[in-house]
C-alpha cells in the first residue's frame, strides 16, 4: 500500500471511530441529564480526545510493526500488540481528561464534579465496548468499512 493509501485509511478509521464514540457518548451523556448545550460540550470534548487517543493506539501499534487497523477501532490490534496495559492506560487518560475538561465547561452548571466523572466513565466504558464489537464485526464478518 502507498503513503497515501495508508494516510487515507488512518484518516477512515480516525473519522469511523470518532462517529462510534459520539453514537454511544452522547446517547450516554443525554442518560445523566445533560441537555442540547451540554451535549455540544461533550463532542467537543471528544474532538479532542478521541483521536488523540486512536492515533497513540496507531503509533503504538507501529511501533511493534504490527499491520495498521482493518476495523472501526484500533484497540483490538493494540491490545495484541501490547496486551492491555496501553490501551487501559490511554482509556483512563482519556476519562480523566474528559471530566476535568468537562467540570471546567459545565462550572457546576450540569451537576457535581463526581456525577461528571460517573458519567466519563459510563461513556468511555461503552464506547470502548462498541469499539471492539463494531471492530469484531467488520473484521471477522467482512463488513468492511469501504
Amino acid at each position: 500500500m502507498n503513503t497515501l493509501g495508508y494516510f487515507t485509511d488512518v484518516l477512515i478509521n480516525l473519522g469511523a471511530a470518532l462517529v462510534v464514540t459520539l453514537a454511544v457518548e452522547l446517547p450516554c451523556a443525554a442518560l445523566f441529564g445533560v441537555r442540547w448545550r451540554g451535549l455540544w460540550v461533550v463532542a467537543l470534548v471528544n474532538l479532542i480526545t478521541n483521536p488523540v487517543m486512536n492515533l497513540l493506539l496507531i503509533i503504538t501499534v507501529g511501533i511493534v510493526g504490527l499491520p495498521p487497523n482493518t476495523g472501526l477501532s484500533v484497540i483490538p490490534v493494540a491490545v495484541a500488540a501490547s496486551g492491555f496495559v496501553v490501551p487501559l492506560v490511554l482509556e483512563v487518560a482519556v476519562v480523566v481528561a474528559e471530566w476535568r475538561l468537562m467540570v471546567w465547561a459545565f462550572q457546576g452548571t450540569t451537576g457535581s464534579s463526581r456525577k461528571l466523572l460517573a458519567m466519563s466513565i459510563t461513556m468511555n466504558v461503552a464506547s470502548a465496548f462498541a469499539g471492539f464489537i463494531v471492530f469484531v464485526l467488520t473484521l471477522f464478518l467482512g463488513w468492511g468499512l469501504y
